[in-house]
């Protein structure tokens, strides 16, 4: 009862944000491409009108009638630009309210590189990349991929990636998973319209800030707390509005083949971590062979929560004990995005 309250007192205001919304743009070394708005998962970034020498730029905008600007500090902007014309100088930080932060900032911007072999100077990685395992660096460099060739990915990678998935750990040896490959064009894009249809519902839901809306909010916060985040939310938003508008809206970003995983109701401790474990598994391996992958929860948020997307997962021959964990998008990148970002660092505790 006590942790109801809590959670009642900290969401009265839970969009609280302190944010420095401010993503950092050299118009002098944008040439218009696009390709940093295409890759933005929130939508932060659009292109600008053509100006007087017919010339277009990359401008920071509001992307959120209900949160302004939002930007998740993903860095991938920064990795995409083929001219290094985009910098995202801060990290992503709430101070109060219901979905307060809670890392160790670093001290200096460049501090939060990595830093593996714990150097009093964190270096540039070009200069450690050889000391490194080929693990270790697909896991610093490897990031989510948003756009796609129009070209399909042979089955027999799609076999090396799901293998990497079966070699998983589990709980007891568990392996409470299964997987369903989507690569039927028409299937795709029936649970895309559907999903869209949902997380524009959702959005509208959200938007607003009357009376009625807030405890909605509130209520739901209480069940599903991590659900309504603003990042969430705004990516929600974001999926309805694309960078591009003659371009056909899709959850799958142009991906041409995607894994659902399915994790089993009935496993051994915690199928859910299992099912995770098992993914991850699968995205590096991915990356290692030079394909890009999108972990994709709105599909199966969505196939738990609306209606015509159940209906699908039903056709899809889903039935209980198992439901979907995670959608993952693979194709080929149409752009080079993996490479290394910073990050905020955990709390860690030592005991010895």
């Amino acid at each position: 009862m006590i942790n109801i309250f809590a959670r009642f007192r900290q969401l009265s205001d839970p969009e609280v944000s302190d944010v420095p919304y401010a993503v950092n743009i050299d118009k002098d070394k944008c040439i218009g491409c696009g390709l940093c708005v295409k890759q933005c998962p929130t939508q932060t970034l659009a292109l600008s009108e053509k100006d007087a020498e017919g010339r277009r730029y990359v401008e920071f905008v509001k992307n959120c009638e209900y949160f302004e600007k939002i930007c998740i500090a993903c860095h991938n902007c920064e990795v995409i630009c083929p001219k290094g014309a985009l910098a995202f100088p801060h990290y992503y930080e709430v101070k109060k309210g219901y979905w307060k932060t809670d890392f160790d900032y670093p001290d200096a911007l460049q501090n939060g590189y990595p830093n593996p072999f714990k150097e009093k100077k964190t270096p540039e990685f070009a200069t450690i990349a050889d000391k490194l395992t080929e693990t270790e660096k697909v896991i610093y460099q490897r990031r989510s991929i948003r756009i796609y060739k129009d070209k399909q990915v042979p089955e027999k990678e799609i076999h090396r990636i799901i293998e990497a998935g079966r070699f998983a750990p589990s709980a007891g040896n568990g392996r409470p998973w299964q997987f369903i490959v989507l690569r039927d064009p028409s299937v795709l894009a029936e649970i895309s319209e559907a999903t869209l249809k949902w997380t524009t519902k959702i959005t509208k839901l959200y938007q607003g800030k009357n009376f009625w809306r807030q405890v909605l909010k509130n209520s739901m916060a209480l069940f599903k707390p991590a659900a309504i985040d603003q990042r969430p939310m705004v990516a929600m938003q974001a999926l309805a509005t694309p960078a591009f508008q003659d371009e056909p809206l899709d959850v799958f970003f142009g991906a041409k083949t995607c894994i659902l995983v399915l994790r089993n109701s009935l496993g051994i401790s915690n199928p859910d971590f299992d099912a995770g474990i098992c993914s991850q598994n699968m995205v590096l391996a991915a990356h290692s062979m030079g394909l890009g992958t999108c972990y994709v929860g709105f599909v199966s948020t969505g196939m738990k929560m609306d209606g015509a997307l159940k209906r699908i997962k039903k056709r899809l021959g889903v039935r209980w004990p198992y439901d979907i964990a995670t959608a993952i998008t693979v194709g080929y990148p149409a752009a080079r995005i993996d490479g290394v970002v910073k990050r905020e660092f955990p709390k860690v505790e030592w005991f010895e």
